[in-house]
């Protein structure tokens, strides 16, 4: 029972408690009320229901209560509701009864934390913390209306989860407020690694003070089960030993159970130095080395993958009791530490999306240069070659420039030569009177100036003689 409490004081809630006990195979105490062990103790594995009876029940604080549910009727077809009722409406109620596990201010705090895991319509529960990357979930407070925030989630290109903490007052008025988180969280981590720093050798030698505990309180639950087995087995040899040898069927059935009992003794036995032989590794090598790790550098351990989003968050809370967050013009973050000291940052609203993806002038400015002198896929290979990126952090092709050119109004390289007075292949032929191919054959020879003015190949012609010498076919050969 003390392990049992001393782990939820520490997860602080009951379901982490139960997985905690399964994924460790400890096993837990419970009286059997039915069946052919009815009133003996039992062992097993430790239940939901089993653990919120544990932490609701005033007797583990050694008090006297009577009157902790009531029924609530739903009708002549339905059964009635089994319901918890507050302390003033106990029937009855003496403290210090006998000797409980724990405090009854340690009964109070349990009380306290459990209102505050409940998931109901309140929002200023202070809900557990959960498997997403938010670290102010459940202590985020909206400081329009102050109320406790909720947490959103989105994707976008690829990139991780990022939060956002947005508070819906009564669930039926729009959003009080909404603020994308990633910046908030941003400051809190960095913020605390820098606290942390000076009180991290304190927290790591309390830390392995803690280790050492909990498998020692392991150790001796192991170790009473193991001498329950062999109770059990003692007193069923007793039984048979004691049994008369001329009935028969008594003697089967008690050697049966002496049997089993032994059987039951070796392999709690086997067990428990199995255990023990995995917590002697554990407290000696990766316990102790993650200790060492956490006392040199706690800044690596933190941002290590194997620290999961959850055991953040548990440590955040151990120094930050909440954060009130206000969006007008900027950003402001309140932040109430646990001793009651407070500080307050200001940061700039993130940018809205088409603002992020926005190009840059000086890429604007440069392909309005280029355009002057290159195509669309030269430019973008020039750009390319500059190492300049698009507003989407993507290296630049023809379409992209082109795309670019007609979203900021820049004029073509088409537009440009012909603003220069440069003529089309039409024409030149036309004020020529000559065909294509002859036209082709004056660019060759350089007779006429080309200037290619898109990637297909086309060009614009500048005539290279006096408005009053006309060229002819004659000319090109």
């Amino acid at each position: 029972m003390a392990l049992f409490f001393a782990t939820y004081n520490r997860l602080g809630s009951a379901s982490a408690v139960v997985k905690k006990f399964s994924s460790e195979g400890i096993k837990f105490p419970k009286r059997m009320f039915s069946g052919p062990k009815k009133g003996q103790i039992v062992f097993g594995k430790l239940t939901d229901t089993r653990a919120y009876q544990i932490l609701r029940n005033p007797r583990y604080a050694g008090a006297f209560a009577y009157g902790l549910r009531q029924q609530v009727h739903r009708g002549l077809d339905e059964k009635p509701l089994i319901r918890f009722v507050k302390q003033d409406m106990w029937k009855a109620f003496v403290k210090n009864a006998h000797k409980g596990y724990i405090s009854w201010e340690e009964y109070e705090e349990n009380q306290a934390r459990l209102a505050e895991n409940a998931r109901c319509t309140e929002d200023t529960r202070r809900c557990p913390p959960g498997q997403g990357p938010a670290l102010l979930q459940g202590i985020a407070v909206c400081g329009v209306c102050g109320k406790r925030m909720s947490v959103r989630y989105h994707k976008s290109e690829g990139k991780d989860l990022s939060p956002c903490y947005s508070c819906r007052s009564n669930g039926i008025l729009p959003y009080c407020q909404s603020v994308s988180g990633q910046r908030i969280d941003d400051l809190i981590e960095e913020l605390f690694l820098k606290k942390m720093t000076h009180s991290v050798l304190e927290i790591a030698l309390s830390v392995n003070e803690e280790l050492q505990a909990r498998i020692e309180e392991m150790d001796r639950l192991e170790f009473l089960h193991v001498e329950k087995a062999r109770y059990d087995m003692e007193l069923a040899k007793l039984r048979y030993m004691a049994v008369d040898p001329l009935n028969r069927l008594v003697a089967c059935e008690l050697e049966s159970d002496w049997n089993r009992s032994i059987t039951e003794y070796k392999n709690a036995q086997k067990e428990y130095e199995k255990k023990q032989e995995q917590d002697r590794l554990i407290i000696s090598q990766e316990q102790k080395k993650r200790v060492l790790e956490l006392v040199s550098n706690f800044s690596s351990l933190w941002n290590s993958k194997t620290t999961e989003a959850k055991d953040k968050k548990r440590i955040v809370r151990l120094l930050i009791s909440d954060v009130t967050i206000i969006k007008d013009e900027s950003i402001k973050v309140k932040i109430r530490y646990s001793g009651g000291a407070t500080e307050v940052h200001e940061l700039q609203l993130p940018k809205y999306v088409w603002e992020q993806r926005k190009h840059s002038q000086e890429v604007i400015e440069e392909i309005d240069r280029l355009l002057e002198n290159y195509t669309d896929g030269e430019t973008a290979g020039i750009l390319n070659n500059k190492e300049y990126l698009s507003g989407t952090g993507k290296s630049f092709t023809a379409r992209r420039v082109s795309k670019i050119r007609r979203a900021y109004g820049l004029a073509s390289r088409y537009t440009r030569l012909r603003k220069k007075g440069l003529l089309t292949i039409g024409e030149i032929c036309e004020k020529n009177k000559v065909k294509r191919w002859v036209v082709y054959e004056w660019r060759k020879t350089e007779k006429l100036k080309a200037y290619r003015y898109d990637d297909a190949g086309r060009y614009l012609y500048k005539e290279q003689f006096d408005n009053n010498h006309t060229m002819s076919k004659g000319d090109a050969l």
